[in-house]
């Protein structure tokens, strides 16, 4: 596993004392590890198995590889090593705010697959977006060669590429922009993408795609546009599928119908799925339990543990669950939040987002995009 990993990476790395990098992340995980008391055998006995093994490596992208593999071993949420090749080191990044690196990116996040990357998320308004590529495409190459999300897009910034990837069983070809952001940038530029006033059946809802709960400006964004454009709508949909977490506080007071400072009063639809975590899943238990929204979509990820980003090195995270995070005395850890309306599939054969097809329905009926597909004109079924 860890040799076919490295195949994708032929890159020369740095030589480095990987032996006094494995020694600062031991000591991490024995000193911060949440589980270390209640879990002190099973820690120890993955730590001694895997120490020779990282002390070992002879680059970078080989320590990584160990990291992930023994990471996996803890089964926890929040634990992984993400070195600078990979997207997520910069996601850790970008608490650092305007210190924050930038990195090359197609408004897209992917994960590795056995024959390339597949997309997990395709942001609003940027280049990914715009070249129709689609949540779960399979990108094969680019310019047809080796595609890889940060360093081979890094030696492209700024240019157009032919990406190649698989959709269904066919190979297609698009072409995309490389562009360049810091930390949190590209996921706030989505957010502000997707804010707009969806006209259905006579009603005008407001939507928006929260793709971060990690900064104040993601909060900032919605609190402005539920007291501007969409002050006046009749309802409102609330999009926290997919992204990642950060803190919950100040989420829900926006949607508070009571109270001397009432938010946004109409009717809420939350939309989740399985990408749906940490801090989002909270926020999903408070607005569920209060009966503020009606949550629609499918179980959130159970990724509830509380952490904080440790660089271990200048090219590397090491991201450790260092809290047990309880709501109301309950751990959604492992179990998530259960949607009010559970719907078996994301996504039609086109494209059609059936989760918002479902809220829109909710919230005035259905649309003639709804009843075609219950006709069986369209091949797919809420």
């Amino acid at each position: 596993m860890i040799a076919a990993a490295l195949a994708f990476f032929p890159l020369q790395q740095p030589v480095e004392d990987f032996a006094s990098v494995w020694a600062d992340c031991r000591r991490a995980v024995e000193t911060r590890y949440y589980a270390r008391r209640t879990k002190t055998d099973q820690m120890n006995e993955i730590l001694n198995r895997f120490e020779p093994l990282a002390k070992a490596a002879t680059s970078r992208l080989e320590f990584d590889a160990i990291m992930d593999k023994m990471v996996a071993e803890f089964g926890d949420s929040h634990f992984d090593f993400l070195s600078d090749h990979e997207q997520g080191f910069y996601l850790m990044d970008g608490f650092r705010g305007d210190a924050a690196a930038s990195y090359p990116h197609i408004g897209a996040w992917f994960k590795r697959a056995s024959d390339g990357y597949t997309v997990t998320m395709v942001l609003q308004g940027l280049p990914a977006n715009k070249a129709n590529l689609r949540k779960g495409d399979v990108i094969l190459n680019i310019n047809d060669k080796h595609f890889e999300p940060i360093q081979v897009l890094k030696e492209k910034l700024d240019t157009d590429a032919t990406i190649e990837f698989r959709r269904a069983g066919s190979n297609m070809r698009s072409v995309v922009k490389i562009q360049e952001s810091k930390g949190f940038d590209m996921f706030l530029q989505a957010t502000k993408n997707s804010a707009r006033i969806i006209e259905h059946n006579g009603k005008r809802i407001g939507y928006i795609h929260i793709w971060l709960m990690a900064s104040r400006a993601f909060r900032d964004e919605l609190a402005n546009f539920l007291k501007g454009e969409a002050k006046d709508t009749d309802a409102f949909i609330l999009d926290i599928r997919d992204g990642f977490g950060g803190r919950p506080e100040g989420y829900a007071e926006l949607f508070r119908k009571d109270g001397q400072n009432p938010g946004y009063t109409k009717p809420l639809v939350v939309l989740t799925n399985e990408g749906s975590r940490s801090a989002k899943e909270v926020f999903t238990y408070q607005i569920k339990k209060s009966e503020r929204a009606t949550v629609i979509g499918s179980r959130t990820a159970g990724h509830v543990l509380g952490t904080t980003p440790w660089k271990v090195r200048d090219w590397a995270y090491f991201e450790i669950p260092i809290v047990e995070f309880r709501v109301e005395g309950i751990s959604l850890e492992g179990v998530g939040v259960e949607p009010h309306i559970m719907l078996e599939r994301e996504f039609g054969p086109n494209g059609e987002d059936l989760h918002l097809l479902r809220a829109l329905e909710h919230l005035g009926g259905p649309s003639a995009e709804t009843l075609m597909i219950r006709a069986g004109l369209l091949t797919d079924r809420l």
